[in-house]
């Protein structure tokens, strides 16, 4: 509202009208809208947190194995003592271990096929945070999905042999897999100073036993 005074002076004045005020119905809606946004992202982060958006596994858990340790000189090469089955039927494998941060970075650790000498198989992760995938990938390269501390090696395999490689959940190779039945886990030393490793978990999922 405009109002003119004395001498020309031109006073503005602003006065609150109830016709601006949003509707009771309005504030209702957005409010409610307000609140189911809410809602749907705290059950989305009660999913995640339980593991909805984790990729499938072949079925039920059978058999799972850890912790392990292990300390590797220079330049050598060992395995754990004892071997684990794998199902004839589809599995996932999984496989978690770190190296100690004092380790020489160029030590690895994985998994590789026991009972497959003539066309190997295995995948390794080293402290620089690469990869290698034998036969297709033998030289180490870097996966931005690997970590300075804990990994985890997810090996998917179904009936006509067909694997998919996972690291920390993430895809790093598609392909035929030998046959296998048996799988090891590997470490290797580095250049100049011994490597410290723990295998915190190992475990098999499968719709039947080995």
């Amino acid at each position: 509202m405009l109002r003119f005074r004395s001498k020309g002076i031109c006073v503005l004045e602003f006065r609150s009208d109830d016709k601006d005020e949003m509707p009771a119905w309005m504030q209702r809606t957005a409010w409610s809208i307000f609140i189911g946004v809410l809602i749907i992202g705290v059950i989305t982060v009660i999913l995640l947190a339980s593991g909805a958006a984790d990729p499938p596994k072949a079925g039920l858990l059978i058999w799972d194995s850890g912790p392990f340790t292990a300390q590797v000189n220079p330049k050598q090469s060992v395995s754990l003592t004892d071997t684990f089955p794998l199902p004839y039927a589809a599995y996932t494998l999984e496989v978690t271990g770190s190296l100690s941060h004092t380790s020489d970075s160029l030590a690895a650790w994985g998994i590789a096929f026991a009972d497959t000498a003539h066309v190997p198989f295995s995948v390794f992760v080293n402290g620089y945070r690469f990869f290698s995938m034998s036969p297709a990938q033998p030289d180490f390269t870097p996966f931005i999905h690997l970590r300075a501390d804990s990994n985890k090696i997810t090996l998917d395999v179904d009936k006509s042999g067909w694997a998919v490689v996972r690291l920390n959940d993430e895809i790093a190779w598609r392909g035929q897999s030998p046959p296998s039945h048996q799988i090891a886990i590997r470490f290797q030393g580095g250049d100049t100073r011994s490597a410290q490793f723990v295998i915190q978990h190992i475990a098999v999922y499968a719709l039947e036993t080995p």
